[in-house]
């Protein structure tokens, strides 16, 4: 009986050791490793854009997002209409020409160390579950810059506003005499007009950045009724 009262002590003790020492050590040891090899890049699921940076050096990282804005900056965005194409770049020169300012411009430099630091700049605990999340859920930091949505409006009506017609409201308007008849009025049809939309492309602009894509963006064109009508 003291045999049997032994080894279930044992037993217990064994499960015991595991739950509160060796456990606990393992997931200790898991955790400095972890951090170790994460010392000086960023943490696993953090991304810019559709660009994972998890595993990266800040240098690394500013590299590849400088790759990926050297292209945008070289090629320009193709907006389209119908027929008609123009290339907008992120940096225009001013009507004199003597200088050159960016309608577009994305700060790799402050995301990266923005990315770098999630996971960092908090207590222990909330960097410990966004370390978690960030690895099964993924992370998008977001991305630094400023883009010129009022200078970008303008340079797509400029180009395109030609494809814009006003609508035309139903008016009286006055006949000169004839032959066979004498003067007289009639109530002219009202005509629907035709808008671009320059709001939703520049959102499609502005999602396309924040991924690092300079993908072609066609405008969309909308009907506008007049306001007042023959019948």
């Amino acid at each position: 009986m003291d045999i049997i009262k032994k080894k279930y002590l044992f037993g217990w003790l064994k499960v015991f050791l595991v739950v509160f020492f060796i456990i606990p050590i393992v997931f200790v040891s898991i955790f400095f490793i972890f951090e170790k090899k994460y010392e000086n890049k960023i943490y696993p699921g953090i991304y810019a854009g559709d660009i994972a940076l998890s595993g990266k050096t800040t240098t690394e990282a500013v590299e590849i997002l400088n790759k990926k804005l050297d292209i945008i900056n070289q090629d320009g965005i193709i907006f389209y209409y119908d027929y008609y194409q123009t290339t907008l770049f992120p940096l225009v020169s001013s009507v004199t020409g003597d200088m050159a300012y960016h309608i577009i411009d994305v700060n790799a430099e402050i995301t990266v160390n923005n990315a770098f630091d999630l996971g960092r700049n908090r207590s222990f605990l909330e960097n410990l579950k966004f370390k978690i999340n960030s690895a099964i859920n993924n992370h998008h930091v977001n991305i630094l810059g400023n883009i010129n949505s009022d200078e970008i409006n303008k340079f797509l009506f400029d180009n395109f506003s030609r494809f814009e017609t006003p609508p035309a409201n139903a008016e009286l308007v006055y006949v000169a005499k004839t032959k066979l008849d004498g003067d007289k009025f009639i109530v002219q049809e009202e005509k629907y007009g035709q808008v671009l939309d320059y709001e939703k492309a520049i959102v499609k602009l502005i999602k396309n950045i924040h991924s690092f894509n300079n993908s072609p963006i066609e405008l969309t064109a909308s009907v506008k009724s007049p306001e007042i009508f023959k019948k």
